[in-house]
């Protein structure tokens, strides 16, 4: 199991290394390491937990995309 030093908003779990979270004021999601490190910021109105290397997230504007580690 992984504890982080910090609470963070979220109720994912950590796949491919990462978990989705949720930025403490706006609301927007990025993606946390397991030593608890933002590594993709918080920039989507919405994502999904990776899978196969690959999730998806949608922008402010409604446009998908995917993001690949």
């Amino acid at each position: 199991m992984t504890v982080l030093d910090r609470s963070y908003g979220s109720n994912y779990y950590f796949t491919e290394g990462l978990a989705l979270a949720y930025a403490p004021n706006s609301g927007k999601i990025g993606y946390l390491d397991k030593k608890g490190a933002l590594v993709i910021p918080y920039q989507y109105s919405y994502g999904r937990p990776f899978f196969e290397n690959a999730a998806v997230v949608q922008d402010n504007k409604g446009n998908y995309g995917v993001i690949l580690i």
